[in-house]
């Protein structure tokens, strides 16, 4: 059975979902207030601002899938499409799993995989996305960087968008599952 496990405070909601060789059962989500060691593609460090959301979703499709990277792409579109339905329009995606706003990084997508044999292609998805950065917070980012906050203040309640973002994530692994890629 799937759960929704809410830390103050982690070194990765990934790591979580990846330690021990557990393979969680799909739609096992694990949220964090702050993490100590979040990171992106190519262990780029990731800063987690106090008002963001950071979440990892766990998914296991029953056999090894050559292009399970794909699975990023669809959540970038879908969590794009559901900000925009939801009053924060114009967010774009930087392939691969950048999420930008007037070319600035709002968030981010972090696809990591296993396969056991015995189990299939275990995948684990962490996104991270900013709801009001602080002006300490954005001088300690390495890049230009945003907030949702910028885009629309009246709409930024941090759990309606992680309900939100949730909701894109968990319905990108049924249509990925429904797309039966090639084994």
């Amino acid at each position: 059975m799937p759960a929704i496990q809410v830390f103050s405070s982690v070194s990765s909601t990934n790591d979580i979902l990846l330690e021990r060789n557990c393979f969680y059962p799909n739609g096992h989500t694990c949220f964090a207030e702050r993490q100590t060691k979040s990171r992106g593609m190519k262990n780029k460090n990731w800063v987690t601002p106090k008002n963001g959301i950071c979440f990892s979703v766990s998914w296991t499709i029953n056999r090894n899938i050559k292009i399970a990277y794909s699975i990023n792409q669809i959540i970038a579109i879908k969590i794009t499409q559901s900000l925009s339905e939801n009053n924060f329009q114009n967010i774009r995606i930087k392939w691969p799993n950048d999420l930008l706003f007037n070319n600035k990084k709002i968030g981010g997508i972090l696809v990591e995989t296993k396969y056991n044999p015995n189990r299939g292609l275990y995948m684990v998805i962490g996104v991270g996305l900013n709801i009001r950065l602080s002006d300490e917070e954005r001088e300690n980012i390495d890049q230009p960087s945003t907030d949702l906050f910028e885009i629309n203040e009246d709409e930024c309640d941090r759990n309606k968008i992680a309900s939100i973002i949730l909701d894109s994530v968990i319905s990108s692994f049924e249509l990925f599952e429904k797309r039966k890629y090639d084994s």
